[in-house]
């Protein structure tokens, strides 16, 4: 679990360490931030109590992570001119492309890769 409170610009996480007996036994964690930019988060560890920030304790970066991704358009086109070289089993064999029941590598002379579990026809 974990709460944030303004006032003191910290972060509170609570994690159940150990259940023994029917009791609860949890773990507290406080981290005060000191950088909030763009995708970035930094938070330093903060003792209980303590008005300053220890980041020699812990430093904590949160970086959410963003794709771009390219236009369908542009991986359709790639995709139609693009011709199959070889198809291969998960040990590398040469196998017929109409191989069913195992995963499968196509491999095109671009470069690219697709990975293919084909079911038996029945």
């Amino acid at each position: 679990m974990s709460d944030y409170d303004a006032e003191s610009n910290r972060f509170h996480w609570r994690y159940l360490e150990t259940v023994y007996a029917g009791q609860y036994f949890y773990t507290d964690h406080f981290f005060e931030v000191v950088y909030f930019q763009n995708d970035t988060l930094e938070m330093h560890y903060n003792f209980w109590g303590d008005p300053n920030p220890n980041p020699d304790a812990g430093t904590l970066f949160l970086v959410r992570q963003t794709f771009t991704g390219i236009e369908d358009e542009l991986i359709n086109d790639q995709n139609h001119n693009r011709k199959l070289v070889k198809v291969i089993d998960m040990m590398g064999r040469e196998v017929s492309q109409e191989t069913t029941g195992t995963v499968v590598i196509y491999l095109y002379n671009d470069g690219t890769t697709e990975k293919k579990f084909l079911l038996e026809s029945r």
